[in-house]
């Protein structure tokens, strides 16, 4: 896949416009996440950990995917992979790394003070509660260890939220567990392994205008529909394009699927999502 149009351009806007002011995680995660949204064909996670191993930064889909949600400070390995895969210039991508650094240096206390007050007999805590810890964690692993050593897993892992369903034994017993044609551009599809307990969702276009346009398609929780688990997918020239997975640990927590084809520029969504 090529470079995503104007990505080097988006990393210079987005730096510069915080140089003089006060910085923040969210901020900084703000920044990062809007880097690959505004432009015009995002590329997908697959093409972001392709693009940036041949840039010398072997990072991970799941790390990359991180990056964009406020669950903290992104790992700096993550930050160089997510902004190596947007700007083939290595000068940018220090910069930004260099912000990320700084914000590893602000305190976690609002207010400096009482967080140096307390800082002594938070520590004590801290320790004893360490100890404490360790010795647990030191039983608790022991009895697992026996314990694994004598049983066998009767529910083995085949497959982990975000694996390439291609490259697991889901596609053995995979069934179509709904679908849906209400827009006539395109048929949307979940499937689902009982072997796995995952899914993916896939779409196919309807006509043969898939040189130069591009198709949509996302799975998500709907207890959690823009949660870290989401997968989505943004395939241009292809007919047909499909989702990475999501695991259903919980029987009760179903799956939801939308899509999209776009023609000329002209796109063209589900008429609602499809469940299951």
């Amino acid at each position: 896949m090529g470079d995503p149009p104007g990505g080097e351009e988006g990393v210079v806007q987005h730096e510069s416009a915080r140089q003089d002011q006060g910085d923040s995680v969210e901020r900084f995660v703000g920044d990062l996440r809007r880097l690959r949204d505004d432009l015009e064909v995002p590329p997908t996670w697959d093409a972001m950990v392709h693009r940036a191993k041949t840039r010398g930064v072997r990072v991970s889909k799941s790390t990359l995917h991180k990056v964009t949600k406020l669950e903290g400070l992104p790992s700096e390995l993550a930050v160089r992979g997510y902004l190596t895969a947007l700007s083939k210039d290595p000068a940018q991508v220090d910069r930004w790394v260099a912000r990320r650094t700084a914000l590893v240096a602000l305190p976690d206390e609002h207010d400096t003070a009482e967080f140096t007050t307390r800082s002594a007999s938070r520590t004590r805590r801290r320790w004893w509660a360490a100890v404490a810890a360790t010795l647990l964690i030191t039983n608790v692993l022991t009895g697992f260890v026996v314990h694994r050593n004598s049983t066998p897993d009767p529910n083995p892992v085949l497959a982990a939220t975000g694996d390439n369903p291609l490259d697991t034994p889901c596609l053995e017993d995979a069934k179509v567990a709904t679908s849906t044609n209400a827009n006539q551009q395109f048929l949307l599809e979940i499937l689902f392994s009982v072997t796995c307990r995952a899914a993916w969702a896939r779409i196919t276009r309807a006509d043969d205008s898939a040189l130069g346009n591009h198709v949509e398609v996302v799975i998500y929780r709907r207890s959690d529909p823009d949660g870290s688990t989401r997968q989505e997918a943004v395939e241009p020239d292809v007919k047909s394009a499909f989702t990475t997975l999501i695991v259903r640990a919980d029987p009760t927590d179903r799956l939801c699927a939308t899509g999209a084809v776009v023609t000329n520029e002209t796109r063209s969504g589900a008429v609602e999502p499809i469940c299951t």
